[in-house]
């Protein structure tokens, strides 16, 4: 094929790196003599993800449109860059035990060697805090309802003590952010179309395109459009840019084959999908999204889904408010 020629573009030297002005398509702004306002940034490369918590207060405040900042004077409890005051970081030094050869039996003898003194980082809760969850579908007849409130159970690695126990109370704010009460419906003139935030609280798995399903595979996973499509029945998807903090490989270990799964690109909790989305035109498509996203686990193969992966929140998106005296940015 012959070559055909490209549009010029234009580096600008001495720009920061979160700067729109780093890459800019001169025809394009040759042709509306403004700015183009770019939902994507190449030569970014060295920003990083920021680190840290929120509390759920100021997740539904970011949530809702807020201006987006963290105030320093304002509660230390509700934000950080390092770990929740409730988790505390912990070393453990232990020593690894021998393991069987290829033809013995399963058996430890217990011998420590050289080279086998090893320490482990981890995470542990402080007293008195834990991690809260829900569950929604049919239990076993045996099982009774009560268990998954009370009584202790074995989970973690090498088999952790974990305490089943009901909440005191419901954390107000997340239940707002769970019902979607940041996400305004147009009153009595409902807005069809819609560009929203779609944000990952879970591991999330997507394709560009099917492929896998012609080998039957049930975990192959579907484009995001499509599965954001079918879960809320809307007409029109398209996922317009994404923020992605970085990719998660996960695999496991499958008991019916009795070997390892492969591992996965997954994308990781934080990563964001700027999307337009439109419903019927007597729909409300923000009731729509709320009723079939919000709160929801829907970017992950279907199967996956049970357990918690591709579970999404929405935000509606705003547009940056520029500050007059400092020509910065409010997101």
């Amino acid at each position: 094929m012959p070559p055909v020629p490209a549009r010029s573009m234009e580096l600008r030297h001495g720009t920061a790196a979160g700067s729109a002005e780093l890459l800019l398509d001169e025809a394009a702004r040759e042709t509306t003599g403004n700015m183009p306002h770019l939902l994507g940034n190449p030569g970014a490369g060295a920003e990083k993800p920021v680190g840290g918590w929120m509390s759920s207060q100021q997740l539904f405040s970011a949530l809702k449109g807020g201006e987006g900042k963290l105030d320093a004077s304002g509660d230390p409890s509700g934000h950080g860059s390092e770990l929740p005051p409730f988790v505390r970081p912990e070393i453990k030094i232990g020593l690894a035990r021998e393991k069987p050869g290829n033809n013995a039996v399963f058996s430890l003898s217990g011998r420590a060697r050289e080279g086998m003194l090893y320490s482990l980082g981890t995470l542990r809760f402080s007293p008195h805090s834990g991690l809260v969850g829900w569950f929604a579908g049919r239990l076993p007849a045996p099982l009774d309802h009560r268990a998954l409130a009370r009584g202790r159970v074995m989970a973690g690695k090498k088999g952790g003590i974990m305490a089943f126990e009901p909440p005191p109370a419901e954390d107000p704010h997340w239940k707002r952010i769970a019902a979607g009460e940041h996400l305004a419906t147009g009153g009595d003139e409902p807005a069809s179309e819609a560009l929203v935030w779609v944000v990952l609280l879970s591991s999330g798995r997507w394709a560009g395109a099917t492929a896998g399903r012609e080998k039957g595979d049930a975990y192959a996973p579907a484009t995001a459009e499509a599965m954001l499509a079918r879960a809320a029945g809307l007409r029109r998807v398209e996922v317009l840019g994404m923020l992605c903090p970085g990719l998660s490989w996960l695999g496991g270990f499958s008991l019916v084959r009795r070997r390892p799964r492969p591992a996965e690109p997954w994308f990781a909790p934080g990563t964001s999908l700027l999307v337009r989305v439109a419903a019927e035109e007597d729909q409300d498509v923000m009731k729509v999204m709320r009723a079939g996203w919000n709160n929801r686990c829907v970017l992950a193969p279907e199967k996956k889904r049970a357990f918690g992966y591709g579970h999404i929140l929405v935000a509606p998106y705003h547009e940056p408010q520029v500050n007059k005296e400092d020509s910065t940015q409010i997101r």
